[in-house]
């Protein structure tokens, strides 16, 4: 069964749009760094080619973002339908990830380089900052990707079932908020009880 996105005209060319001005900043930005490259002190070069790095595979998997978003489009009129899924051509949301997971530790490791600190401290930060980023990003996309207790809004889903965990959900959290708020009025109340007391006692004692 497929699922689908639906979106207007517009909204459709505006993610278009901006997935192709993503991709043309990500490339020229590489071809500058690694130009720049002589023209920064020496300590500073290996963090530029870092930066090269991260943009190169950024752009990279823009190109991916963009391939997958338009073989994921059908156009029907005004309309543009994103397959999500149930297709072999779904847009596939992974390549973010596999965009993230490798550029967010380089540029741990690029801010450690631009910083220039002691060899101990540099190797100190970087054995615990780059697992525990790119355990984040990994551990992030099955959470993403758990729709059975999520209250993710998917703009234009169609799918019940996911409407209605949407509404539960959201149902739920209002409960929450109700609940929190008496509490904090009864806490309020009982704040501003505690404060007339103390005023009275102060003033009994200036008696």
């Amino acid at each position: 069964m497929l699922t689908t996105m639906e979106l207007t005209a517009t909204q459709w060319s505006a993610v278009y749009n901006v997935l192709s001005f993503g991709l043309i900043s990500m490339l020229a930005t590489t071809v500058y760094t690694l130009v720049s490259t002589n023209r920064v002190l020496p300590k500073y070069r290996n963090a530029l080619v870092l930066s090269s790095m991260v943009t190169f595979i950024a752009g990279y998997h823009y190109i991916r973002i963009f391939d997958s978003f338009h073989s994921a489009s059908m156009v029907e009129g005004a309309v543009g339908k994103v397959v999500t899924a149930g297709h072999p051509d779904a847009f596939n949301e992974g390549y973010r990830y596999v965009d993230w997971i490798l550029t967010v530790p380089l540029l741990l490791v690029e801010v450690i380089a631009v910083l220039a600190l002691a060899k101990e401290a540099s190797k100190s930060l970087i054995t615990r900052l780059v697992p525990a980023s790119a355990a984040m990003i990994a551990l992030g996309y099955p959470g993403e990707n758990n729709r059975r207790h999520s209250c993710k809004v998917r703009l234009g889903s169609n799918h019940r079932e996911d409407r209605k965990n949407e509404v539960n959900c959201r149902r739920n959290e209002g409960r929450s908020l109700i609940l929190r708020n008496e509490k904090l009025d009864k806490f309020s109340k009982n704040q501003g009880s505690g404060n007339r007391a103390l005023i009275f006692l102060s003033c009994a004692c200036l008696i």
